[in-house]
């Protein structure tokens, strides 16, 4: 997890035309750290830091939608299931498949009897 969340962290950031530096004075945290974490050199981040990081890079965007929304349940779950479908695929591209292709069916013969 912590790969996934250097390289988004350094990607919006670029993004955004922010500095490390500038991004690490923001965030209170020395641009070491901040540098080691985007590279995948630390283990190591408080709850706080990642409130923080959320409010200067929006990094978890799901965090700031409405969840009044009557989709929002929905939203949740397929955004879940399209990042266990992703791993699963990484890890065994075979099974993922053979997921996808029941759920497609399931969708087909649903359609099918509209």
């Amino acid at each position: 997890m912590l790969q996934h969340l250097g390289q988004t962290i350094r990607t919006l950031r670029k993004h955004k035309g922010i500095t490390l530096n500038d991004l690490a004075a923001k965030l209170h945290v020395s641009p070491g750290y901040l540098s080691n974490l985007e590279t995948m050199k630390t283990d190591t981040v408080s709850l706080v830091f990642l409130e923080q990081i959320q409010e200067e890079l929006n990094l978890f965007p799901a965090l700031t939608q409405e969840t009044d929304s009557p989709n929002h349940e929905l939203d949740f779950r397929l955004q879940r299931l399209c990042q266990v479908l992703q791993k699963t695929h990484d890890e065994n591209p075979v099974l993922a498949d053979y997921f996808l292709s029941h759920v497609e069916k399931g969708l087909e013969l649903y359609q099918q009897s509209q």
